[in-house]
């Protein structure tokens, strides 16, 4: 294993698997996930201009995420002789804990998303009642390992909720605003569309190459989960690039300051009627 590999693993055991992450129940997870979440949003909230429980959260799954796809790609294969995705369609157990744990924070969080697309739009409640439903689907089914790499999109929200920071330089604002841009382009239009179709092919090709093993592991209805998931989240993810690249030209021409409606909370910016 490579050096990078080995520091993740050795991390993930002194601070999930002595501590009995694999036997961890994903309900109680999530539910103690909401609940920290929401007492950092009642204590913390905006404090400085941050959605402090938006962002730790989004610390936490994103970089945790990127920690399993690495390992995913880079450690699978020399630890178990059989790459990923393959090995967790064929049936086997997720490759670590960090992959059993991170849906369920997710899906903790999702109910504050929820709460909160009530006053940012249609397209927040849908994108949470989503994130609940396609985490408590593969939470259910035993499958967690299938979508904890995908939570990688959650990097460029960290960048998101550091966007209305006050009283910083306007070079530190105009960083944060283009870093956001390039990890929202990069994790979101080009990593996720990766994972998702490199899993649908896998399923795809283990189906035609070993039917009858493939059917005990994997069901039509979880392979109608996965296809529906990754379409209604890549469709999201263009629309909310299509937004952004119109509020980054906002930025650049002038029209609108480095630090302003960054969490689209305002109506006439969300719907694009400052053009």
């Amino acid at each position: 294993l490579d050096l990078v590999s080995r520091i993740l693993l050795s991390s993930i055991e002194v601070v999930l698997d002595n501590n009995g992450a694999w036997n961890w129940d994903y309900r109680i997870v999530a539910a103690a996930s909401s609940l920290v979440l929401f007492g950092i949003r009642v204590v913390l909230h905006k404090k400085g201009g941050v959605d402090w429980y938006s962002l730790i959260h989004a610390f936490v799954t994103g970089f945790g995420a990127a920690m399993c796809l690495y390992l995913n790609y880079m450690a699978a294969e020399k630890l178990t002789g059989t790459p990923e995705p393959l090995r967790s369609v064929q049936g086997n157990e997720p490759l670590t804990s960090l992959h059993t744990i991170l849906p369920p924070i997710t899906m903790g969080f999702s109910i504050l998303d929820l709460v909160d697309g009530i006053t940012l739009g249609w397209d927040f409640i849908m994108h949470g009642c989503a994130t609940f439903l396609v985490m408590a689907a593969f939470l259910e089914v035993g499958k967690p390992q299938f979508v904890a790499p995908m939570l990688i999109i959650e990097v460029s929200t960290v960048f998101l909720n550091t966007m209305r920071v006050k009283g910083l330089p306007s070079w530190v604002n105009t960083s944060i605003v283009f870093a956001f841009f390039i990890s929202f382009t990069i994790v979101r239009m080009m990593i996720f569309p990766y994972i998702w179709w490199d899993l649908v092919y896998t399923m795809l090709k283990e189906s035609s190459a070993s039917p009858e093993t493939y059917a005990q592991h994997i069901s039509t209805y979880l392979f109608s989960v996965i296809m529906v998931f990754g379409i209604f989240f890549n469709s999201l993810n263009i629309f909310w690039y299509y937004k952004l690249i119109k509020k980054l030209m906002r930025k650049i021409k002038g029209t609108e300051k480095l630090t302003e409606k960054n969490n689209y909370e305002d109506r006439e910016a969300r719907d694009g009627k400052n053009e």
